[in-house]
């Protein structure tokens, strides 16, 4: 199984959890939003996501995750990127949505790296 479709799966995990038929948390990929503060949106559900402004956006090529602007320079030039990312942050908008998220990329057979507070993102490390 690709990492890709580990994280995928880790993904539909993490947004698969519903109370009273109500999905509980959300995941965002490539915020274009630099800190915790102007992403979040009051009054809905938390969720986590990844910074994706000032370069820092992943994709995927087959199965691996790189910098996205690598993947189109290597697309420019008909080749394969170099250098796949190591990990991953998740921030989060509540504590409850980081547990999920480590317990759901943990399941998927992710190392993650979290001190259970709110001061720290969560850490997914993609490369074994």
């Amino acid at each position: 199984m690709t990492t890709e479709t580990r994280f995928k799966d880790a993904i539909k995990g993490i947004r698969s959890i519903k109370i009273d038929n109500r999905v509980q948390f959300g995941v965002r990929v490539n915020v274009m939003s630099c800190c915790r503060g102007c992403a979040q949106i009051p009054d809905t559900k938390p969720y986590i996501w990844t910074f994706g402004g000032q370069d820092n956006a992943f994709g995927w090529f087959e199965g691996e995750a790189y910098d996205r602007s690598a993947i189109k320079k290597a697309k420019d030039y008909y080749r394969r990127p170099t250098k796949p990312l190591k990990d991953v942050y998740f921030y989060f908008t509540d504590i409850s949505v980081a547990e999920v998220a480590k317990d759901a990329f943990t399941a998927q057979g992710f190392e993650v790296e979290w001190d259970g507070t709110e001061g720290q993102a969560v850490l997914v490390k993609l490369a074994a």
